[in-house]
C-alpha cells in the first residue's frame, strides 16, 4: 500500500506562484475597490462605467465620516457603541451559556453563604 505522501506530487513553483497571486488578487481587489471609491468625488464614485483609478482625490469623505454632520451620530461614536456591544457580549455570552460556567461565575463574583447545617 502506497502512502499518501508519496501519491501527492508536488506543485511546480510556477503554478504555485500562479495560483497563489490570483488568490491574492481575488482577495484584494475588493479592498482595492473600497479605498479607491473613498478618495473619489461624489460624482466620480457615482459615473458610470467606474473607473479602477480615481481621477482626482478628494479626502472630504474622510471628513464627513469623521465629523459630527447633520446632528447625528459620529463614525467614532457608532465604532465606540459597537465596541461596547461586542465587549459586553463576548464577556456575558461564557456565563449565561452553560450552567457550570454560570456557577463559576456566580462563585467568582458573589460571596454566597454557606448553607447552616
Amino acid at each position: 500500500m502506497t502512502s499518501l505522501q508519496s501519491r501527492l506530487r508536488p506543485v511546480p513553483r510556477t503554478a504555485w506562484w500562479i495560483i497563489n497571486l490570483s488568490l491574492a488578487a481575488l482577495f484584494l481587489y475588493p479592498f482595492w475597490v473600497v479605498l479607491s471609491q473613498s478618495i473619489k468625488s461624489p460624482a466620480e464614485a457615482a459615473a458610470a462605467p467606474p473607473t479602477l483609478f480615481p481621477g482626482s482625490f478628494s479626502w472630504g469623505n474622510f471628513a464627513k465620516l469623521f465629523g459630527n454632520e447633520n446632528g447625528g451620530a459620529g463614525f467614532v461614536q457608532q465604532l465606540g457603541n459597537s465596541v461596547l456591544v461586542s465587549v459586553g457580549a463576548t464577556l456575558l455570552t461564557p456565563a449565561t451559556a452553560s450552567p457550570n460556567c454560570a456557577s463559576a461565575a456566580a462563585t467568582c463574583c458573589f460571596s454566597l453563604p454557606s448553607p447552616p447545617s
